[in-house]
Protein backbone atom coordinates (compact mmCIF):
# COMPACT_ATOMS: atom_id res chain seq x y z
CA UNK A 1 0.00 0.00 0.00
CA UNK A 2 1.21 3.46 -1.17
CA UNK A 3 2.62 6.00 2.16
CA UNK A 4 0.00 8.85 2.54
CA UNK A 5 1.58 12.32 2.90
CA UNK A 6 1.53 13.96 5.82
CA UNK A 7 -0.85 16.90 6.50
CA UNK A 8 2.34 19.18 7.65
CA UNK A 9 3.40 19.34 4.20
CA UNK A 10 0.22 20.99 3.16
CA UNK A 11 0.08 23.57 5.49
CA UNK A 12 4.04 24.05 4.87
CA UNK A 13 2.82 24.32 1.21
CA UNK A 14 -0.02 26.86 1.96
CA UNK A 15 2.69 28.75 4.24
CA UNK A 16 5.07 29.04 1.39
CA UNK A 17 2.61 30.31 -1.00
CA UNK A 18 1.51 33.02 1.56
CA UNK A 19 5.65 33.89 2.24
CA UNK A 20 6.61 37.26 1.92
CA UNK A 21 10.67 37.53 1.32
CA UNK A 22 12.97 35.41 3.62
CA UNK A 23 11.04 32.35 5.60
CA UNK A 24 12.77 29.62 7.55
CA UNK A 25 11.37 26.29 8.05
CA UNK A 26 12.68 23.57 10.55
CA UNK A 27 11.71 19.88 9.77
CA UNK A 28 12.90 17.50 12.01
CA UNK A 29 12.63 14.08 11.00
CA UNK A 30 13.78 10.01 10.83
CA UNK A 31 10.98 9.50 8.18
CA UNK A 32 12.41 9.33 4.43
CA UNK A 33 9.06 8.10 2.89
CA UNK A 34 7.66 11.17 4.20
CA UNK A 35 10.69 13.63 3.18
CA UNK A 36 10.38 12.28 -0.42
CA UNK A 37 6.46 12.74 -0.62
CA UNK A 38 7.01 16.12 0.70
CA UNK A 39 9.80 17.09 -1.50
CA UNK A 40 7.74 15.66 -4.36
CA UNK A 41 4.65 17.71 -3.09
CA UNK A 42 6.25 21.01 -2.45
CA UNK A 43 8.49 20.69 -5.82
CA UNK A 44 5.40 20.52 -8.12
CA UNK A 45 3.69 23.39 -6.08
CA UNK A 46 6.20 26.01 -6.77
CA UNK A 47 6.42 24.72 -10.18
CA UNK A 48 2.95 26.01 -10.41
CA UNK A 49 4.55 29.88 -9.45
CA UNK A 50 7.25 29.16 -12.18
CA UNK A 51 9.79 28.83 -9.35
CA UNK A 52 12.02 25.81 -8.69
CA UNK A 53 12.53 24.30 -5.30
CA UNK A 54 16.78 24.37 -5.03
CA UNK A 55 17.56 21.34 -3.65
CA UNK A 56 20.77 20.91 -1.50
CA UNK A 57 22.05 17.09 -0.06
CA UNK A 58 25.65 17.20 0.36
CA UNK A 59 27.47 13.68 -0.12
CA UNK A 60 30.04 14.53 3.05
CA UNK A 61 29.75 16.85 5.91
CA UNK A 62 32.49 18.97 4.90
CA UNK A 63 30.45 20.17 1.66
CA UNK A 64 27.61 20.92 4.18
CA UNK A 65 27.98 24.63 4.34
CA UNK A 66 29.66 25.52 1.70
CA UNK A 67 27.01 23.92 -0.47
CA UNK A 68 24.20 25.31 1.38
CA UNK A 69 25.83 29.15 1.40
CA UNK A 70 26.27 28.91 -2.52
CA UNK A 71 22.80 27.84 -3.11
CA UNK A 72 21.35 30.47 -0.87
CA UNK A 73 23.57 33.50 -1.76
CA UNK A 74 24.50 32.94 -5.56
CA UNK A 75 21.57 32.75 -7.18
CA UNK A 76 21.71 33.86 -10.67
CA UNK A 77 18.29 35.28 -10.90
CA UNK A 78 15.44 36.07 -8.64
CA UNK A 79 15.74 34.07 -5.18
CA UNK A 80 14.21 30.52 -5.28
CA UNK A 81 13.21 28.23 -2.40
CA UNK A 82 15.93 26.15 -0.90
CA UNK A 83 15.49 22.77 0.37
CA UNK A 84 18.84 21.67 2.75
CA UNK A 85 18.40 17.93 3.12
CA UNK A 86 20.67 17.09 6.18
CA UNK A 87 19.08 14.48 8.64
CA UNK A 88 20.61 12.02 8.18
CA UNK A 89 23.75 10.41 10.33
CA UNK A 90 22.01 11.64 13.22
CA UNK A 91 24.72 9.91 15.41
CA UNK A 92 27.55 10.73 13.30
CA UNK A 93 30.21 12.99 15.06
CA UNK A 94 31.16 15.38 12.07
CA UNK A 95 27.63 15.32 10.56
CA UNK A 96 26.73 16.66 13.90
CA UNK A 97 29.47 19.12 13.80
CA UNK A 98 28.93 20.31 10.23
CA UNK A 99 25.08 20.95 10.99
CA UNK A 100 26.48 22.76 14.01
CA UNK A 101 28.50 25.15 11.97
CA UNK A 102 26.06 25.43 9.25
CA UNK A 103 23.17 26.64 12.18
CA UNK A 104 25.77 29.14 13.29
CA UNK A 105 26.85 30.37 9.73
CA UNK A 106 23.21 30.99 9.04
CA UNK A 107 22.28 32.71 12.45
CA UNK A 108 24.72 35.22 12.00
CA UNK A 109 23.65 35.86 8.52
CA UNK A 110 20.32 36.08 9.52
CA UNK A 111 20.14 39.83 8.58
CA UNK A 112 22.06 38.76 5.18
CA UNK A 113 19.37 36.42 4.44
CA UNK A 114 16.81 38.31 5.37
CA UNK A 115 17.85 41.11 2.23
CA UNK A 116 19.71 38.95 -0.05
CA UNK A 117 18.15 35.92 0.03
CA UNK A 118 14.50 36.62 0.67
CA UNK A 119 12.79 33.02 0.10
CA UNK A 120 11.91 30.14 1.63
CA UNK A 121 14.36 28.09 3.25
CA UNK A 122 13.14 24.38 4.91
CA UNK A 123 16.09 22.36 6.67
CA UNK A 124 15.64 18.77 7.50
CA UNK A 125 17.41 17.88 10.53
CA UNK A 126 17.86 14.84 12.82
CA UNK A 127 14.22 14.70 14.68
CA UNK A 128 15.71 14.76 18.44
CA UNK A 129 17.84 17.60 17.18
CA UNK A 130 14.94 20.44 17.82
CA UNK A 131 16.69 21.59 21.41
CA UNK A 132 20.36 22.15 20.10
CA UNK A 133 18.80 23.69 16.88
CA UNK A 134 17.40 26.16 19.40
CA UNK A 135 20.45 26.89 21.35
CA UNK A 136 23.02 26.76 17.77
CA UNK A 137 20.29 29.46 16.49
CA UNK A 138 18.49 31.36 18.71
CA UNK A 139 17.88 34.18 16.50
CA UNK A 140 16.68 31.91 13.67
CA UNK A 141 15.16 29.76 15.62
CA UNK A 142 13.00 32.89 17.10
CA UNK A 143 11.69 33.90 13.45
CA UNK A 144 10.59 30.38 12.18
CA UNK A 145 7.41 30.26 10.10
CA UNK A 146 6.87 26.43 10.62
CA UNK A 147 8.29 23.82 13.05
CA UNK A 148 7.57 20.25 11.52
CA UNK A 149 8.13 17.01 13.25
CA UNK A 150 8.15 13.51 10.90
CA UNK A 151 8.58 10.55 12.86
CA UNK A 152 8.76 7.66 10.31
CA UNK A 153 6.91 4.93 12.81
CA UNK A 154 3.70 7.63 13.24
CA UNK A 155 2.42 8.08 9.69
CA UNK A 156 -0.09 10.53 9.23
CA UNK A 157 -2.89 10.82 6.83
CA UNK A 158 -4.10 13.92 4.41
CA UNK A 159 -6.22 13.10 1.66
CA UNK A 160 -9.19 10.41 3.34
CA UNK A 161 -11.58 10.89 6.02
CA UNK A 162 -10.44 9.50 9.59
CA UNK A 163 -10.92 5.39 9.99
CA UNK A 164 -14.32 4.87 11.54
CA UNK A 165 -13.77 1.55 13.52
CA UNK A 166 -13.73 2.04 17.32
CA UNK A 167 -10.51 0.83 18.90
CA UNK A 168 -11.61 0.01 22.21
CA UNK A 169 -15.10 -1.41 23.57
CA UNK A 170 -17.00 1.46 25.26
CA UNK A 171 -20.39 2.71 26.61
CA UNK A 172 -22.49 2.07 23.30
CA UNK A 173 -23.71 6.06 24.10
CA UNK A 174 -20.12 6.92 24.00
CA UNK A 175 -19.11 4.84 21.11
CA UNK A 176 -22.36 6.62 19.50
CA UNK A 177 -21.60 9.70 20.20
CA UNK A 178 -18.31 9.92 19.20
CA UNK A 179 -19.26 8.03 15.70
CA UNK A 180 -21.62 11.43 15.08
CA UNK A 181 -19.33 13.81 16.10
CA UNK A 182 -16.49 11.98 13.98
CA UNK A 183 -18.83 11.73 11.00
CA UNK A 184 -19.85 15.40 11.39
CA UNK A 185 -16.70 16.39 10.87
CA UNK A 186 -15.16 14.14 8.31
CA UNK A 187 -18.13 15.48 5.88
CA UNK A 188 -16.69 19.48 6.82
CA UNK A 189 -12.95 17.75 6.08
CA UNK A 190 -13.54 16.23 2.90
CA UNK A 191 -14.81 19.21 1.86
CA UNK A 192 -12.29 21.82 2.80
CA UNK A 193 -9.63 19.54 0.52
CA UNK A 194 -11.76 20.06 -2.37
CA UNK A 195 -11.93 23.80 -2.06
CA UNK A 196 -9.55 25.70 0.69
CA UNK A 197 -11.86 28.06 0.66
CA UNK A 198 -15.06 25.60 2.52
CA UNK A 199 -15.94 27.80 5.79
CA UNK A 200 -15.15 24.69 8.81
CA UNK A 201 -16.23 24.90 12.41
CA UNK A 202 -12.96 24.50 14.22
CA UNK A 203 -15.69 23.85 17.40
CA UNK A 204 -16.74 20.77 15.39
CA UNK A 205 -13.52 19.05 15.39
CA UNK A 206 -12.59 20.03 18.57
CA UNK A 207 -15.65 18.05 20.49
CA UNK A 208 -15.00 15.37 17.89
CA UNK A 209 -11.37 14.93 19.45
CA UNK A 210 -12.41 15.09 22.72
CA UNK A 211 -15.04 12.06 21.78
CA UNK A 212 -12.37 10.11 20.39
CA UNK A 213 -10.24 10.67 22.99
CA UNK A 214 -12.98 9.73 25.49
CA UNK A 215 -13.83 6.85 23.26
CA UNK A 216 -10.50 5.16 23.62
CA UNK A 217 -10.08 5.80 19.54
CA UNK A 218 -6.41 7.20 20.27
CA UNK A 219 -5.39 7.50 16.42
CA UNK A 220 -7.93 8.46 15.16
CA UNK A 221 -7.69 11.56 17.75
CA UNK A 222 -4.16 11.69 16.78
CA UNK A 223 -5.45 12.09 13.19
CA UNK A 224 -7.80 15.00 13.60
CA UNK A 225 -5.66 16.57 15.90
CA UNK A 226 -2.99 17.10 12.85
CA UNK A 227 -5.85 17.76 10.82
CA UNK A 228 -7.14 20.72 12.82
CA UNK A 229 -3.43 21.93 13.52
CA UNK A 230 -3.61 22.67 9.70
CA UNK A 231 -6.52 24.66 10.16
CA UNK A 232 -5.52 26.43 12.98
CA UNK A 233 -2.32 27.37 11.47
CA UNK A 234 -3.81 28.53 8.40
CA UNK A 235 -6.41 30.74 10.53
CA UNK A 236 -3.09 32.02 12.43
CA UNK A 237 -1.92 33.68 9.56
CA UNK A 238 -5.15 34.89 8.75
CA UNK A 239 -6.08 36.51 11.70
CA UNK A 240 -3.00 36.71 13.78
CA UNK A 241 -2.78 40.55 14.05
CA UNK A 242 -6.52 41.22 14.84
CA UNK A 243 -7.67 42.46 18.41
CA UNK A 244 -9.09 39.42 20.50
CA UNK A 245 -6.22 36.82 19.84
CA UNK A 246 -8.79 34.07 19.29
CA UNK A 247 -6.28 32.57 16.43
CA UNK A 248 -3.88 32.44 19.25
CA UNK A 249 -5.25 30.96 22.11
CA UNK A 250 -7.18 28.50 18.99
CA UNK A 251 -3.63 27.11 17.70
CA UNK A 252 -2.41 26.78 21.16
CA UNK A 253 -5.48 24.63 22.01
CA UNK A 254 -4.94 22.63 18.97
CA UNK A 255 -1.12 22.09 19.59
CA UNK A 256 -2.05 20.81 23.35
CA UNK A 257 -4.30 18.31 21.43
CA UNK A 258 -1.41 17.23 19.24
CA UNK A 259 0.92 17.13 22.33
CA UNK A 260 -1.58 14.85 24.79
CA UNK A 261 -2.77 12.01 22.26
CA UNK A 262 1.06 11.85 21.10
CA UNK A 263 1.81 11.28 24.54
CA UNK A 264 -0.57 9.32 25.16
CA UNK A 265 0.51 6.80 22.33
CA UNK A 266 4.76 7.07 24.17
CA UNK A 267 5.45 10.00 21.43
CA UNK A 268 7.51 11.99 23.94
CA UNK A 269 9.85 13.99 21.24
CA UNK A 270 6.93 15.12 19.51
CA UNK A 271 4.94 15.75 22.74
CA UNK A 272 7.23 17.78 24.01
CA UNK A 273 8.03 19.83 20.68
CA UNK A 274 3.81 20.33 20.57
CA UNK A 275 3.86 21.28 24.16
CA UNK A 276 6.70 23.70 23.70
CA UNK A 277 5.45 25.33 20.88
CA UNK A 278 2.05 26.00 22.72
CA UNK A 279 3.87 27.43 25.71
CA UNK A 280 5.53 29.75 23.59
CA UNK A 281 2.20 31.23 21.92
CA UNK A 282 0.62 31.32 25.87
CA UNK A 283 3.74 33.50 27.23
CA UNK A 284 3.35 35.84 24.13
CA UNK A 285 -0.28 35.91 24.87
CA UNK A 286 0.46 36.77 28.61
CA UNK A 287 3.07 39.20 27.57
CA UNK A 288 0.27 40.77 25.35
CA UNK A 289 -2.79 40.55 27.54
CA UNK A 290 -1.63 41.31 30.64
CA UNK A 291 -2.90 38.89 33.81
CA UNK A 292 -5.75 38.19 33.11
CA UNK A 293 -7.35 35.19 34.74
CA UNK A 294 -7.76 33.38 31.26
CA UNK A 295 -4.58 34.27 30.53
CA UNK A 296 -2.83 33.36 33.86
CA UNK A 297 -4.82 29.48 33.82
CA UNK A 298 -3.67 29.06 30.02
CA UNK A 299 -0.20 29.42 30.93
CA UNK A 300 -0.36 27.40 33.66
CA UNK A 301 -1.72 24.62 32.15
CA UNK A 302 0.94 25.05 29.24
CA UNK A 303 3.53 24.46 31.51
CA UNK A 304 1.91 21.31 33.88
CA UNK A 305 1.76 19.86 30.33
CA UNK A 306 5.59 20.89 30.05
CA UNK A 307 6.26 19.36 33.10
CA UNK A 308 4.69 16.04 32.48
CA UNK A 309 5.88 15.28 29.28
CA UNK A 310 9.47 16.11 31.18
CA UNK A 311 8.79 13.62 33.50
CA UNK A 312 8.29 11.23 31.84
CA UNK A 313 11.19 11.77 30.42
CA UNK A 314 12.78 11.97 33.04
CA UNK A 315 13.86 15.38 32.72
CA UNK A 316 12.93 16.17 36.51
CA UNK A 317 14.70 19.58 37.07
CA UNK A 318 13.23 20.71 33.85
CA UNK A 319 9.77 19.37 35.07
CA UNK A 320 10.28 21.32 38.65
CA UNK A 321 10.93 24.34 36.92
CA UNK A 322 7.55 23.79 34.94
CA UNK A 323 5.84 22.64 37.74
CA UNK A 324 7.17 25.83 40.20
CA UNK A 325 6.19 28.33 37.60
CA UNK A 326 2.54 26.90 37.04
CA UNK A 327 2.87 27.03 40.94
CA UNK A 328 3.34 30.33 41.00
CA UNK A 329 0.23 31.67 38.65
CA UNK A 330 -1.75 28.85 40.70
CA UNK A 331 -1.84 31.12 43.66
CA UNK A 332 -1.88 34.72 42.02
CA UNK A 333 -4.97 33.43 40.43
CA UNK A 334 -5.99 32.56 43.70
CA UNK A 335 -5.62 35.73 44.83
CA UNK A 336 -7.35 37.61 41.81
CA UNK A 337 -10.23 35.24 41.65
CA UNK A 338 -10.64 34.13 45.73
CA UNK A 339 -11.61 30.92 46.62
CA UNK A 340 -13.61 29.71 43.45
CA UNK A 341 -13.66 25.62 43.06
CA UNK A 342 -11.88 26.58 39.85
CA UNK A 343 -8.76 28.53 41.48
CA UNK A 344 -8.74 25.86 44.66
CA UNK A 345 -8.68 22.84 42.33
CA UNK A 346 -5.75 23.98 39.81
CA UNK A 347 -4.01 25.26 43.11
CA UNK A 348 -4.23 21.71 44.21
CA UNK A 349 -3.10 20.05 40.85
CA UNK A 350 -0.17 21.95 41.21
CA UNK A 351 0.89 21.47 44.64
CA UNK A 352 0.65 17.71 44.09
CA UNK A 353 2.85 18.38 40.88
CA UNK A 354 5.29 19.94 42.93
CA UNK A 355 5.23 17.22 45.58
CA UNK A 356 5.73 14.33 42.77
CA UNK A 357 8.63 15.74 41.16
CA UNK A 358 10.22 17.02 44.34
CA UNK A 359 9.90 13.02 45.77
CA UNK A 360 11.31 11.47 42.44
CA UNK A 361 14.63 14.04 42.90
CA UNK A 362 14.30 12.41 46.65
CA UNK A 363 13.76 15.97 48.06
CA UNK A 364 11.65 14.00 50.35
CA UNK A 365 10.75 17.04 52.78
CA UNK A 366 9.70 19.62 50.07
CA UNK A 367 7.28 16.67 48.66
CA UNK A 368 5.97 16.34 52.24
CA UNK A 369 5.48 20.19 52.19
CA UNK A 370 3.87 20.58 49.03
CA UNK A 371 1.35 17.35 49.60
CA UNK A 372 0.75 18.90 52.87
Amino acid sequence: MAAEISPDWLRLRRSLQSADGFAVYFVFTDAPTQNQLGLDYLSDSVKLRTQRLRVVRPNTAERLVEDTLVALFNQPHHAQPVWVDCWRDATNADWNGARRQLLARLNEGRGRLESSFAASLILLLPYESAKITAETAPDLWSVRRRTLYLHQTAPKVVERPVETAPATVVSPELAARAQRRLEAWNRQWVTYLRDPKTNVSINDAFYAFEALMESGRIRDAQLLAQQTLTLAYERFDLHKDEAGHESWRDLSVFLNNVGRVSRDLGELAAARAAYAESLDLRRKLHSMLGDTPQALRDLSVSLDNIGEVSRDLGELAAARAAYAEGLDLGRKLLSTLGDTPQALRDLSVSLSNVGRVSRDLGELEAARVAYA
